[in-house]
């Protein structure tokens, strides 16, 4: 089976779910940097019936990500709701 190479942009937050999920289904990467976003540059081997993985791993970033930046603009306002009511502000 040939191999295809992709480069996959992961989110920080979500790198070890990431990572994780390539390693369980035996897809090659290698680390080649941080882009400006701060996101982790992955080179990914794989071969055709892999690419499902790929793509559902992309989804589920994307999801995962949000959900997580949700979850901490949440407790942001939170914070600052507390500090208010404290009167420390």
């Amino acid at each position: 089976m040939e191999k295809k190479t992709a480069q996959l942009l992961i989110p920080c937050l979500v790198a070890y779910d990431a990572l994780r999920t390539l390693e369980e289904n035996d897809i090659l990467c290698s680390y080649e940097g941080v882009d400006t976003c701060g996101r982790i540059k992955m080179k990914v081997e794989y071969v055709d019936f892999q690419r499902v993985v790929i793509d559902e791993l992309m989804v589920s970033m994307q999801n995962n990500f949000q959900d997580l930046t949700t979850l901490i603009n949440l407790s942001i306002l939170v914070v600052l709701n507390k500090t208010q009511t404290n009167g420390v502000c």
